[in-house]
C-alpha cells in the first residue's frame, strides 16, 4: 500500500515537471500572436493592429492554431480584452471604457492595454517589448552645446583718398583710424578717425585744405574670422581748413576754418587668416556742412556737397 502511494507522488511530481517543462520550452519559442477585433469604432481595427505590430513586429501574424490570441471586442461604451493561448497556464483579461478616452486615443489605449496582456502571457512578447522599451531609452546623442564667442573686436589702420567730384572739389589724401565692435551674430558698430590733406592750383596761386573728421557708423556684417563684410549707415563730422598760397607778393592769402559732415554709408571688406587681414573700405556721403575758398571773387575749391573715399590698411582682431 505504501508502495503505490509513493509510486503515485512520483508520478504527480514527474507530471507537474513534465508540464513545467514543456511550458518553458513552449516559452522559449517565438509563438506568433493572433489579433481579432469585434465590434469597435470604424478605423479602430486597423490602428489598433498596426500599433501592436509597432510594438510585437513580427510576431503579429494573421492565424495559425498554435498562436496566442488577443481578442478585442467592444460592446456600446466597453470594451472586453482577452489575451489567451494554447497550452498557457493562464489567461488575461481586462475591461476598459470607451468613454475613458478621446475619440482619436481609443486605438493607441487598446493596442498598448492588448500589449501589456500578451506580455504577462507570453515570453516571446515581453522580449519584444523590452526591447523597444530599451531602444527608447537610449539616449540620442545630444548636440554639442558650445558656448557663444564674445563680442569681436577689430582695428585697422588704413590710407585713405577723399574726393569731392565737381569742377571746384578737392581732392586729398590722408589716413584713417578705426576701431569696430560685433554686436551679436548680424550687427556691428564702428567709430574712426581720419585726417586728410589736399592741395588745387588756381591763376592766383594755389589753395590748400585739410580736412579732420570723426565718423561714427552702425551696420550689418555677414562672414566668419577671416572674411567678413560690412555695409553700414553713419554720418561724419569735423572741422575742414582752407588756406591760400597766394602765387604774386601783390596777391593776398587767407585761411578759413569751418566745420563740415553730414550723412554717410560705407562698404567694408576684412580678408586675412588669423588675427590679420587686409582691409577695404569705400564710403559716400552728403556733406551737409562744408567750406569753399574764393579767389578773385569766385568759388575756386568746395569742401561740400557729394564726397566719396577709398580706404586700403591692415587690421587686427583683437
Amino acid at each position: 500500500m505504501l508502495a503505490r502511494k509513493l509510486a503515485a507522488a512520483i508520478l504527480a511530481v514527474v507530471a507537474v515537471w513534465g508540464g513545467r517543462s514543456a511550458w518553458a520550452a513552449e516559452a522559449s519559442a517565438e509563438r506568433r500572436v493572433v489579433v481579432t477585433i469585434t465590434g469597435c469604432p470604424a478605423g479602430a481595427e486597423p490602428a489598433i493592429r498596426r500599433l501592436v505590430g509597432l510594438e510585437i513586429g513580427d510576431l503579429l501574424a494573421e492565424g495559425g492554431e498554435e498562436a496566442d490570441r488577443l481578442s478585442v471586442v467592444c460592446s456600446e461604451d466597453l470594451v472586453h480584452l482577452e489575451a489567451r493561448g494554447p497550452g498557457r497556464p493562464w489567461q488575461v483579461n481586462r475591461t476598459l471604457g470607451l468613454n475613458d478616452f478621446p475619440a482619436d486615443a481609443v486605438p493607441r489605449a487598446l493596442a498598448l492595454a492588448g500589449v501589456e496582456m500578451l506580455a504577462a502571457l507570453s515570453p516571446a512578447v515581453r522580449r519584444r517589448v523590452e526591447a523597444v522599451v530599451a531602444k527608447q531609452e537610449v539616449p540620442s546623442s545630444a548636440p554639442v552645446m558650445h558656448p557663444a564667442a564674445p563680442p569681436a573686436w577689430r582695428a585697422d589702420a588704413s590710407a585713405i583718398w577723399h574726393g569731392f567730384p565737381g569742377d571746384n572739389g578737392l581732392s586729398l589724401w590722408g589716413g584713417r583710424g578705426r576701431i569696430g565692435r560685433e554686436l551679436g551674430e548680424r550687427l556691428s558698430l564702428g567709430l574712426d578717425l581720419e585726417a586728410a590733406s589736399g592741395s588745387r592750383s588756381v591763376v592766383l596761386g594755389q589753395l590748400r585744405g585739410v580736412l579732420v573728421s570723426v565718423g561714427g557708423f552702425f551696420g550689418v556684417h555677414a562672414g566668419g574670422r577671416d572674411l567678413f563684410a560690412e555695409f553700414a549707415l553713419g554720418g561724419r563730422i569735423g572741422i575742414a581748413h582752407l588756406a591760400g598760397d597766394p602765387g604774386a607778393s601783390n596777391v593776398a592769402g587767407d585761411s578759413v576754418s569751418r566745420a563740415w559732415g553730414g550723412p554717410a554709408l560705407s562698404l567694408r571688406l576684412w580678408a586675412g587668416r588669423g588675427r590679420l587681414a587686409l582691409v577695404l573700405c569705400g564710403e559716400s556721403g552728403v556733406a551737409l556742412l562744408g567750406a569753399e575758398g574764393l579767389a578773385g571773387g569766385t568759388t575756386a575749391v568746395s569742401v561740400q556737397n557729394f564726397w566719396v573715399s577709398l580706404a586700403l590698411g591692415l587690421g587686427i582682431r583683437l
